[in-house]
């Protein structure tokens, strides 16, 4: 549906150019080519740029555009009272600490990751099939695991989990059959050595997702991740937040 709509569009719109372009009506055609450049550029962004040029471009427009507006801000003639800061100087008031806390934020959760690959425990997890027609989203997998459905369990969704993996004979992790929510395990548990504890959320009946549901991959390699990926290899952090690290097939 997607492509019979690009489709359906660029052939409107370059029906309707040269259609303007023989009535000779310049406000018109101008109009025209520019809903009919600017979806050629729109296509050409979405399909055929790398997400690093697409970050890129946006910085650097985004960039263009601070400037611009400092330009425009200084060379303004409104005139402020001596007594109120200038609009520039008010602006970077209200922006700074705004700034300043995003910082701080992205710092705090590179730090937190940064911490989970380094002294994490690292557990591998068997991959299940899930419907190829989901599969791939964009510049992401959509991954299904083992251990995402709770064996003969019930639970309601939007809670807290915490699920008590362990170590197979084959080196894998899967669901022991113990977990947590509010304080309550769902039968007594006596922990093993090779025990590692997950954070999750339910997702009604026995299902549960912890966040490592999705894998970014280059562009136009979806469909190979699809194919051959049958395990992934996870950092699990002491208090049970879980970092995906790569994807493998062995």
């Amino acid at each position: 549906m997607n492509v019979i709509v690009n489709l359906a569009f660029f052939a409107v719109s370059t029906y309707l150019l040269y259609r303007t372009l023989h009535q000779q009506n310049k406000v018109r055609f101008g109009i025209v080519l520019g809903f009919w450049f600017a979806f050629l550029l729109m296509k050409y962004y979405d399909m055929l740029w790398s997400l690093l040029h697409k970050s890129l471009s946006l910085f650097l427009l985004s960039l263009v555009f601070f400037i611009a507006t400092l330009w425009w801000d200084r060379r303004s003639k409104i005139e402020w009272p001596r007594s109120e800061p200038s609009l520039f100087v008010r602006k970077v008031l209200v922006l700074l600490p705004v700034i300043l806390l995003q910082f701080v934020l992205i710092g705090y959760q590179v730090w937190s990751s940064e911490t989970i690959l380094a002294n994490g425990k690292t557990v591998k997890l068997e991959l299940v099939p899930i419907d190829p027609r989901s599969l791939l989203q964009g510049d992401y997998v959509r991954l299904g695991y083992t251990i995402s459905t709770l064996d003969q369990e019930q639970v309601d969704s939007g809670d807290k989990i915490r699920v008590i993996l362990r170590q197979q004979a084959n080196g894998l992790y899967s669901y022991s059959g113990f977990y947590e929510i509010d304080g309550h395990w769902n039968r007594a548990y006596d922990p093993q050595p090779s025990d590692v504890m997950i954070n999750g959320n339910t997702v009604g009946g026995n299902r549960v997702e912890y966040g490592i549901e999705s894998y970014f991959v280059p562009e136009g390699t979806g469909l190979e991740v699809e194919r051959n990926a049958k395990y992934a290899i996870v950092k699990i952090g002491e208090k049970g937040d879980a970092i995906l690290k790569s994807l493998s097939n062995q």
